[in-house]
């Protein structure tokens, strides 16, 4: 049982590792790396799986991905950082005040990511065991905010992020039917258990 839980966390880690960089392969492909356009895009891949990460977080329990929970919402963060740094660089050109050009919708929505991504820290702070020990029936507590910082991750996302072409509103209401169905499938599959 050891090894083949040691073989999964190796495996968990190669692709959250590896996926990135061969991302980060092909964007060099497509853009020149010294481009504006390239950095923009780096900004946004990263953006995706720091919400990809979260939405496994998330789904661990169904997805049985309960081992490996901790380390994804540690990448989770740790791509969020990127995403953060790399939106600095391409997409406010090294000047937080860029923000106040942008509009109020998109304004808000920065300052959702903003929120987020400072939620998460204390969360990744005290991903150890030695917080968890320390901290008691307390840590469980503070890591009920991950559900609420991820929500505030996708609106941040669905705002602000690469439509496809799609307007916000739309993306929206498609989220919330999406939510709606699940916590309704959820809510009835736990009733037919009683």
């Amino acid at each position: 049982m050891a090894r083949r839980t040691a073989t999964k966390t190796v495996i968990s880690w190669a692709l959250l590792l590896g996926i990135p960089l061969i991302s980060e392969g092909i964007l060099l492909c497509m853009y020149n790396p010294h481009s504006h356009t390239f950095a923009q895009r780096q900004s946004e891949v990263y953006g995706w799986f720091a919400v990809l990460s979260l939405v496994l977080v998330l789904l661990a329990r169904p997805l049985k991905l309960m081992l490996q929970r901790r380390m994804l919402g540690v990448a989770a963060f740790v791509y969020s950082v990127i995403h953060t740094w790399l939106a600095y660089l391409a997409v406010f050109d090294r000047d937080w005040e860029s923000v106040e050009f942008l509009s109020k919708p998109d304004q808000w929505a920065i300052y959702a990511g903003v929120v987020a991504l400072l939620g998460f820290l204390p969360l990744t702070l005290t991903s150890t065991h030695f917080a968890m020990r320390q901290m008691g029936k307390h840590w469980k507590t503070l890591h009920r905010l991950g559900p609420p910082m991820t929500l505030l991750a996708i609106v941040h996302t669905v705002w602000v992020g690469v439509h496809f072409g799609v307007d916000p509103m739309k993306w929206t209401s498609i989220l919330l039917a999406l939510l709606t169905l699940l916590i309704f499938g959820w809510r009835t599959r736990k009733e037919k258990r009683t």
